[in-house]
């Protein structure tokens, strides 16, 4: 877990205790594993860094503006970085260049998944969804969705889920382009995530509940939480869920069975980032 306000990396050992992993950064985000056992960041809006496993600290790119999130490309070449200053996406590789990957401006990236087919799908600001292939084709998968979009979810049948905050609606986007209205919601949907056991779950923006939505669209409360809820929610293989408090200070864990852990953070954090 990246710690912002702390400027450190932790990782949460089997026993529940925390062991800081990694120290003195500056605004960490974003944070991904590395192919070789590292961990890859963000620090301070403005550079991408990779923290190897024998403690050595490489800056790959600085410059960056307002950098939010990073993912390794699909093809295998570098990372692929958005940058909500400038309203796109760009390529970082191994020699540090960076390069526009997405050249149609984005409004303001809000959130990014991988797919299964290697490519990466993203919703903006825009009320768009945008897919970003393998070899760097950019495809418009939806649009005029409107400005209230708030998180991304991937079923396993490449569908998208995300959550229309101004119609209080959740929408559905079939690989081939269509939208949908996956269900209705009595509150403006926040957080959404797909488990395996459980399917689609939903959060209010700032609630207590998450909700399983079936496939006619009727929710049913999955779990009652001790914290609201803000920003993205995983799911795990095990049928839990982990997620951030509304105010990014506490970690929480809700088991399938509903028992639930909290983990209180002395600063505001971001990026998490299940390992398996």
């Amino acid at each position: 877990m990246a710690n912002a306000g702390w400027g450190d990396v932790r990782r949460r050992r089997p026993d529940a205790t925390w062991e800081v992993v990694a120290a003195g950064l500056s605004e960490p985000r974003s944070l991904r594993v590395s192919a070789d056992g590292g961990l890859t960041l963000l620090e301070a809006g403005s550079r991408l860094v990779h923290l190897g496993a024998d403690g050595g600290r490489k800056v790959l790119a600085s410059g960056l503006s307002g950098a939010y999130a990073a993912l390794p490309a699909p093809d295998g070449d570098g990372h692929l970085v958005t940058e909500t200053a400038r309203h796109r996406i760009v390529r970082v590789r191994g020699d540090g260049s960076v390069t526009p990957y997405l050249e149609q401006q984005l409004a303001t990236p809000r959130a990014v998944r991988p797919l299964a087919d290697g490519a990466i799908a993203v919703v903006d600001g825009g009320g768009r969804v945008v897919r970003i292939a393998p070899d760097g084709g950019v495809e418009v998968v939806a649009s005029g969705l409107g400005s209230g979009l708030h998180g991304l979810a991937v079923d396993g049948a490449g569908n998208l889920y995300t959550g229309d905050a101004a119609g209080d609606r959740i929408l559905r986007i079939d690989p081939g382009g269509g939208v949908a209205v996956a269900a209705t919601t009595p509150f403006p949907p926040g957080a959404v995530a797909w488990s395996g056991q459980d399917g689609l779950l939903v959060a209010p923006l700032g609630g207590r509940s998450v909700y399983a939505v079936d496939g006619a669209g009727h929710l049913a409360l999955r779990w009652s939480l001790g914290t609201p809820v803000g920003g993205d929610m995983v799911a795990d293989a095990a049928g839990g869920l982990w997620g951030l408090g509304s105010s990014a200070t506490e970690l929480f864990h809700v088991a399938a069975g509903g028992t639930e852990d909290r983990y209180p953070l002395a600063a505001r954090s971001a990026g998490l980032q299940l390992d398996g």
